[in-house]
């Protein structure tokens, strides 16, 4: 069983340790660590102070990944986990709900600098394992060696490589990796992940979930420490949940190459960018996890502008969608269902250890409005798990919109998200904004407002919406703009 290590924050903490404490400065830390002489047992980083708040948005976001619908954006209701650091982890955290992890409940965890969330004890361990495991009560939206120094040591403050925020909330928990590096100090590539748990009824997982992966731009695996070399190869990452027990888990895959390759949810070396802009939703619930969505649209529903004019002027994007197995061994099968279309070719795919599925949303012969189209995956076991995925699909008369652009987070902000009462809208000013609509998911347009037109700001009251997941759409000259927001009752 590989030791826990352990992290104190000066904070009233009682932990029990197996084994013999050793207390390091920070260097001396980084400089046991970068030579693989860390001593065994639970180690203290001497010297380090919990901040009291978070500055918000003080990244300029970098390319290369694109946009995520299943994006929340940090604002100034989250905290900082941790200063910056390389293996920290947070004080304990009390949640106001309870989050089961295949039946075992917890209303507790850490936050491990190192991409996951651990339940009884904190994680310092930087070189991932697969799952399933023994050692380890954890869920790992991206298990590598996180390091967010500056190459001073010193300040704690400025967070050149990058920030871990979180916020909670009465039934979720939001976690951010925010352009995060790698150890040892190294800034040059960044990655930028978040985990949402929750107790299977906050909205900002939908369909039954209770888990939330969401990728934005990935940029590296593996740490020097982990027989990385700039930022690749040696030990992969590894993405997945894990209940501790050696049997049940789920995995998504290990991560150790540049590139866009996927090997499967139980091979090695899979590239990183395969993650980018990319979502995952879980159920963890119960004794099994049923299979795994994974898609790069706009969470479980999506808006797509569709022409009106003809084949001829069908935007034809080839659209994925991923279904991966909820345990190791297992196979799956999705079959789609859209009646409103006449003209979409239905999906019959499996069984499978993975599935890719590609498609075309053809709405030719469809009516001007609403439809879905549902996926159903299911898996090889003798009482099968299933699960749905539900994408919404929006055909219009204006030929000039094209699909709706999922860069959301580059071109529409809400503050708070979730909200509750009310939350900014905030775009660019050069996008000028004409008409900002709230749609639900069954596709009504339940709010519908004309910005200033001098602003690039404006506040939308959702006194009037139910607890549930909207689209906000913003139409300017330059397209169709959309974003995710999460109205809360609590």
């Amino acid at each position: 069983m590989t030791p826990r290590t352990l992290f104190s924050f000066g904070l009233a903490l009682t932990l029990q340790f197996s084994l013999a404490q050793t207390v390091l400065t920070a260097v001396e830390y980084a400089s046991l660590k970068g030579h693989e002489a860390l001593p065994e047992g639970a180690i203290i980083i001497s010297g380090a102070g919990t901040p009291a708040g978070a500055p918000a948005g003080w990244l300029t976001a970098r390319g290369g990944g694109g946009g995520c619908g299943c994006w929340i954006e940090p604002d100034a209701d989250y905290t900082v986990a941790m200063p910056e650091n390389d293996d920290f982890s947070s004080a304990q955290i009390d949640l106001p709900f309870t989050f089961s992890l295949f039946g075992d409940t917890y209303t507790a965890l850490y936050i491990n600098n190192n991409g996951n969330v651990s339940f009884g004890d904190p994680y310092g361990t930087f070189t991932a394992a697969g799952f399933p495991s023994d050692a380890y009560f954890m869920v790992a939206p991206f298990w590598a060696d996180v390091d967010t120094r500056d190459t001073t040591y010193a300040d704690t403050t400025d967070y050149l490589n990058g920030q871990v925020l979180y916020k909670v909330t009465d039934h979720a928990l939001y976690v951010n990796w925010v352009e995060v590096g790698y150890f040892n100090t190294h800034g040059d590539k960044r990655n930028t992940f978040q985990l949402i748990l929750t107790d299977g009824t906050d909205p900002a997982v939908p369909g039954g979930n209770n888990v939330s992966f969401c990728y934005g731009d990935m940029q590296w695996t593996t740490g020097d420490a982990s027989q990385g070399v700039s930022g690749f190869e040696g030990v992969s990452a590894t993405v997945g949940v894990n209940r501790g027990n050696g049997t049940d888990h789920a995995q998504v895959g290990r991560f150790s190459a540049d590139g866009a390759t996927y090997n499967g949810a139980y091979t090695d070396s899979s590239g990183v960018h395969w993650l980018d802009s990319t979502h995952f939703y879980l159920n963890t619930m119960n004794a099994g996890v049923p299979p795994i969505f994974g898609s790069t649209f706009d969470c479980d529903t999506v808006i797509v502008q569709m022409p009106v004019d003809g084949p001829d002027d069908r935007d034809g994007e080839l659209h994925h969608l991923f279904v991966l197995p909820g345990a190791l061994d297992e196979l799956v099968s999705c079959t789609s269902d859209a009646p409103t279309l006449p003209n979409f070719l239905n999906i019959t795919q499996g069984p499978e250890a993975f599935l890719d599925i590609t498609f075309e949303i053809n709405a030719d012969e469809a009516e001007v409005g609403i439809h879905f189209i549902t996926f159903t995956a299911q898996n090889n076991d003798p009482e099968p798990l299933t699960s749905t995925y539900v994408l919404q699909v929006e055909k219009t008369g204006n030929t000039n919109t094209g699909l709706t652009s999922t860069l959301a987070g580059a071109v529409l902000q809400l503050v708070p998200n979730p909200a509750m009462d009310a939350a900014l809208l905030s775009w660019p000013t050069a996008r000028q904004v004409r008409l900002i609509e709230v749609i639900a998911a069954d596709g009504r347009t339940l709010i519908s407002q004309r910005p200033n037109d001098s602003g690039r700001s404006m506040t939308l009251d959702l006194k009037s919406l139910a607890s549930g997941s909207y689209m906000v759409r913003a139409f300017s000259r330059d397209g169709v703009f959309t974003s995710r927001l999460v109205r809360s009752a609590y």
